[in-house]
């Protein structure tokens, strides 16, 4: 697993929410599939462009917004698409991704089992044993286009 630290500079996604509670894992695999099968995340691709999103370099993202309380479960969370100054279209709805500094946790494998296993890494050994913790702002899934395997878990960080 690569590890790297990046500041980024705040960001705008478009996309559609659902309401996680809990520890309840199915409805993200739930949603990304419901959301392939009705169309949204081909219509994120279009969005987004060939090139992918100017921040993150990913056409279609998963956003947890945990900004409020990292440790609180139940959270928004958007599939989206980096969306520029663009006013979203009426079916969906825009999140600011603030200016962050970042732990970029990279994984090859199939997701979504390269991201859980980056981000339980991220979470319970590099964190832990860092000297930084969770800033209050949203957890992303970003999947690179270069590579189809490669997925970014990417937490915003803090000094301690």
């Amino acid at each position: 697993m690569e590890v790297r630290i990046q500041r980024k500079p705040s960001f705008l996604v478009t996309g559609k929410k659902c309401w996680v509670s809990g520890q309840d894992t199915e409805i993200f695999g739930d949603f990304w599939e419901e959301s392939h099968k009705n169309g949204l995340v081909q219509r994120l691709k279009e969005m987004a462009g060939k090139q992918g999103g100017t921040v993150t370099g990913s056409q279609v993202l998963g956003v947890s917004c945990v900004e409020k309380d990292p440790a609180c479960r139940a959270f928004d969370f958007f599939i989206a698409a980096e969306a520029g100054d663009s006013l979203p279209p009426q079916d969906l709805e825009s999140y600011a991704v603030p200016e962050c500094l970042w732990a970029i946790f990279s994984n090859r494998g199939e997701p979504p089992r390269a991201l859980v296993e980056a981000e339980m890494y991220a979470m319970l050994e590099w964190l832990p044993a860092s000297p930084y913790r969770h800033a209050h702002g949203p957890e992303l899934e970003v999947y690179p286009l270069e590579d189809s395997r490669r997925v970014e878990f990417w937490l915003p960080l803090e000094v301690k």
